[in-house]
This record gives structure tokens, C-alpha cells and sequence, in this order.
């Protein structure tokens, strides 16, 4: 009989050797000896940055993975979604246009490369096509259930090829979710742009104010940040930010714009104020979101004003408070005193 302790040996190291993404690329007419990668997973507070050197026009990298990846390759423009255990291949090729900047096209296999496909052709088109595409149909219109139907029907317009992939079993169920996700909130995180910046406008032929914020309530309820599926990540958090960022605008001036929002709230000794998205998912009892939230907009406080974390004392006070087991604790601790 063998051995247990050998046995065990024998599946941790297996778990080891699935427990990790592999992303594999060449490369051709590129100008620079290297990429900037970024990887994240679900519910962190930080990701994984780093520059990716190209060997005789490869790249190959193992990203350890004990949970689903998002890994973004040129700012963004290249993204692979991958569970643990997947391969990823990409072809890169850089091509000189007409106005001199540089065109890409790419080409994928390995794990979900239908899909992968489908994503990188709508993320090398500019996103702010994107944003005047909706709009321009949306010209002169001013009621909000037109707005409302015409964004469902133009967000379904380029997420159908996804569902087509997922249908002919090209792509997997996971992959489908988070890539089809990703598209969502990068169109809504721009129309809450625009609806935030129009804020004040007194046109006529615009939508009043309160429209607006029954059209953002309606498409985020619509396209919630946070889905069953476990994908949550940069994108996810900067489009639900956006989202309560535009309700909080001009809130003052038309009172409170949820029965249950409470500015300052008592938290034993401490006063503590509470952002909008903190209060909206503690009122649909998600307090595992409420908690990641709270700590993602501390931690970016630190990072942006990294010389004065001494500003934000209060406020960490307040989510050891409400939170004193807090997972993320640590990384907060580590964030205040990094200079």
C-alpha cells in the first residue's frame, strides 16, 4: 500500500500544476521589447502589475490562479478571462495606419479562443464609439423608457456574439458571463459619464433630472456590478463608483435619494460616514460587497493620496468598526504606510 503522506504529496502537487494560468504569445512588428500586464481576481483589493519582456518575438508567463483571472495585456486593450488549469495563445500583430498610429489584430487558441476573439474586436475599437453609437440614437428623445429600451437593445447588439459562441459550445458558461459582463459595464459606465456630466444642462430636448436617475436606477438594477458567477473586478467596481457618483450628484438640492441613506451613522463611539454604495449593499443583505467596497475605496484613497494616509484615519477607524474580522485589514495596513 502506499504510502499516505506520499499520496498526498502526489495530489497537492497536481492541485499545484492546475492552480495556475498560462498565457502564451508571439508577436510581430512591434516596436518595444516588452508588455505591461496586469492580473486580478475576484474581490481583491490589489492586482498584479508587471512588465512582460518578449523573447525573439514570445512571451509565455504562469500566473499562479486559485480563482478565476482577468488578465489585461497592452492597457487593457487585450483581455483573457481564465479559470485555473487554463492554456491561452495569442498571435499579436502591429500594423502602421493611414494616420500613423499603430493598428493591432490578434489571433487566439487554447481555452475559450472564439470568445477571447469576439472581446478583443470590441475592445480595439474606441470606446467612445461606443458612447456616441447609443447616443445617437437616443437624439431628441426625451422619455426615459426610450432611452431605457434603445441601451438594452444596443448593449444586446454586441453582446449577442457572445451568446452565439456560448450557444454553439465554442466558449464555456464562465467565460460567457464575464466577458459578456465586461462589455455591459464598459457601455453603462460611459452613459453614467454622460448622464453625470449633463447633470445641470437645462435643454429642453434633454431629459430632466429625475428621468435621468430612474433610467441609471433602472439600467443598474437592469445590470447589477455583481453577478452569481463570482467574476468581479476593476471594471465592475469603476462602473458601479460611476453609477453612485451620479446619484449622489446634485442630491442635496432634491433630498435623500433612498429612504435608507443615512449620511452619518453611530458605530459604538465613532461617527462614521457612509457611501451610498456601502448603504445600498448592506440593504440587499450583501455584506460580503458591502465590506469589499468599503475597503476598495479606503484602499484607493491610499494609493491616490499615498503622502497624507493620516486623511483617511477616520475612516479606517469607522471600517474596523463595522468590520473587525475583515480580511482585508491587513492589506490596508500595509497600503497606509507605503510612501
Amino acid at each position: 500500500m502506499k504510502n499516505p503522506i506520499y499520496l498526498l504529496f502526489v495530489l497537492l502537487s497536481c492541485y499545484t500544476l492546475n492552480a495556475q494560468v498560462i498565457i502564451t504569445g508571439a508577436v510581430e512588428n512591434y516596436d518595444k521589447d516588452f508588455f505591461l500586464l496586469k492580473a486580478e481576481t475576484p474581490l481583491k483589493l490589489s492586482s498584479f502589475s508587471d512588465s512582460l519582456f518578449l523573447q525573439k518575438g514570445s512571451f509565455s508567463i504562469k500566473l499562479p490562479a486559485q480563482s478565476p483571472t482577468h488578465t489585461q495585456i497592452l492597457t487593457g486593450l487585450t483581455s483573457v478571462f481564465a479559470e485555473p488549469g487554463d492554456s491561452i495563445h495569442l498571435d499579436l500583430t502591429f500594423m502602421n495606419s493611414e494616420n500613423g498610429r499603430q493598428k493591432i489584430s490578434c489571433r487566439f487558441s487554447g481555452e475559450n479562443a472564439a470568445g477571447h476573439q469576439i472581446l478583443f474586436d470590441f475592445r480595439v475599437t474606441p470606446e467612445y464609439y461606443y458612447l456616441e453609437d447609443m447616443y445617437g440614437l437616443l437624439e431628441n428623445k426625451k422619455d426615459p423608457a426610450v432611452w431605457y429600451e434603445k441601451i438594452r437593445e444596443r448593449i444586446e447588439f454586441y453582446v449577442n456574439p457572445l451568446g452565439d459562441a456560448f450557444s454553439s459550445g465554442q466558449i464555456d458558461r464562465p467565460f460567457y458571463q464575464a466577458a459578456s459582463e465586461l462589455i455591459q459595464v464598459i457601455l453603462l459606465q460611459d452613459v453614467f459619464r454622460q448622464l453625470e456630466e449633463d447633470i445641470d444642462s437645462t435643454d429642453p430636448e434633454q431629459l430632466s433630472l429625475s428621468d435621468k436617475r430612474k433610467l441609471a436606477e433602472q439600467l443598474f438594477q437592469e445590470y447589477p456590478p455583481f453577478r452569481k458567477h463570482g467574476y468581479f473586478f476593476d471594471r465592475q467596481h469603476s462602473y458601479a463608483n460611476k453609477y453612485f457618483s451620479f446619484l449622489e450628484a446634485g442630491r442635496e438640492e432634491e433630498g435623500r435619494l433612498f429612504s435608507y441613506h443615512q449620511p452619518i451613522r453611530q458605530v459604538g463611539s465613532l461617527s462614521c460616514k457612509l457611501p451610498l454604495s456601502y448603504l445600498y449593499f448592506e440593504e440587499k443583505n450583501q455584506t460580503d460587497l458591502a465590506e469589499f467596497f468599503l475597503a476598495r475605496n479606503l484602499f484607493t484613497s491610499y494609493q491616490i493620496f499615498s503622502k497624507n494616509p493620516e486623511l483617511f484615519e477616520a475612516d479606517f477607524e469607522c471600517y474596523k468598526a463595522l468590520f473587525p474580522g475583515s480580511k482585508y485589514i491587513r492589506t490596508l495596513e500595509a497600503a497606509k504606510i507605503r510612501k
